[in-house]
């Protein structure tokens, strides 16, 4: 388990937490989600996302690439 990973990610998320901004990110082994994130966790380095098509899910920060989080942005908008 690589905790500087999760906590440079739980760092950037915080910011999408706090301020109920829908985020978008990628997953390390592939992937994408696009959600709102419904808990984050510093302790246990996790959270839960309310995924726009998979519902809630959860995740473990270390598998998340920190570098794509991002806002999500719907297409054309």
């Amino acid at each position: 388990m690589n905790n500087e990973t999760g906590k440079q990610v739980f760092r950037k998320l915080s910011y999408y937490f706090e301020n109920k901004i829908m985020v978008h990110f990628c997953l390390i082994r592939g992937g994408w989600k696009n959600g709102e994130i419904l808990d984050l966790n510093e302790k246990k380095l996790c959270m839960v996302l309310k995924e726009r098509v998979e519902g809630d899910l959860p995740f473990i920060l270390e598998d998340i690439d920190v570098n794509s989080i991002r806002p999500f942005r719907r297409l054309g908008v």
